[in-house]
């Protein structure tokens, strides 16, 4: 994708915005069901099971870029 200096910007901006925003919270009113430790539970494995296929994916590239790296010339 390619953005214009404008569009970078309003990007940058936006992501302040929001890290300012999550940042300044005081309090907040809310009721987590079990049913959210379970979700988020599943959202854990699910993340850390994509990484490793992810990881298994690339294996060779990641592999031959520190072989590359370490390799005495």
């Amino acid at each position: 994708m390619i953005y214009s200096v404008r569009s970078k910007k309003i990007i940058i901006v936006m992501i302040v915005f929001f890290c300012v925003h999550v940042i300044l919270i005081q309090e907040a009113d809310a009721y987590l069901d079990p049913g959210t430790g379970s979700y988020v539970f599943q959202v854990i494995i699910a993340a850390s099971v994509a990484g490793l296929y992810i990881i298994k994916l690339f294996w060779n590239k990641i592999k031959a870029f520190f072989n590359n790296l370490l390799k005495k010339e």
